[in-house]
């Protein structure tokens, strides 16, 4: 992954581009009445796939957005409010997508913060470097100065600070004292 971007995340599905564009031209329903019906066409495009999801959803006995949107729009349609239902069944899809591509360039900047973490780490306990995910809970490592912090941990010998700016942004220098949280890719800063 390393910061690329999925191409299928980058732009709308086609059934929200059909749904956009059909609510768009169901504005001219102002000019002339035939047009109100292309709002319903937003609903139309749509519907099986929502249906769908809901169904699954009331499956396993869950309330999901699915099911809330579905309401939403049946009634919307019952009221003969066409175009009401389209906004909705449109901004439902709009706020999907939004979703999906800024779920996916978080995990592509949590892989590439990963990337650049340590591969290996220290045993306090030999000094034999070891690969991270050999490491088990409640080992002690050790770390030294200038360099990352390998994996998340707790501090259990010393005090140093760190500089956080791989996660937070901010090159702020945090003190660390025992029993203190420490992250992955925390710089341990060297000593003045």
């Amino acid at each position: 992954m390393k910061g690329e971007q999925s191409c299928q995340n980058k732009w709308p599905s086609p059934f929200v581009v059909v749904c956009g564009l059909l609510l768009l031209l169901s504005f001219f329903k102002y000019v002339s009445s035939p047009f109100q019906w292309l709002a319903l066409g937003v609903v139309v495009v749509d519907i099986i796939p929502e249906v769908l999801k809901a169904i699954a959803s009331l499956r396993n006995l869950e309330l999901d957005i699915n099911i809330l949107m579905l309401i939403a729009a049946g009634g919307s349609v019952f009221l003969k409010d066409y175009w009401e239902a389209g906004t909705i069944v449109f901004l439902l899809n709009i706020s999907k997508w939004l979703e999906t591509r800024a779920s996916h360039r978080a995990a592509a900047v949590m892989s590439t913060l990963l990337s650049i973490a340590p591969q290996t780490v220290v045993l306090a306990n030999t000094g034999e470097e070891v690969n991270t995910k050999e490491v088990m809970v409640n080992t002690r490592l050790a770390v030294k100065a200038g360099t990352m912090i390998p994996i998340d941990g707790v501090v259990v010998d010393g005090n140093r600070e760190l500089e956080e700016k791989a996660l937070i942004g901010e090159s702020f220098p945090v003190s660390k004292q025992v029993d203190s949280n420490v992250r992955v890719i925390s710089l341990l800063k060297l000593p003045l």
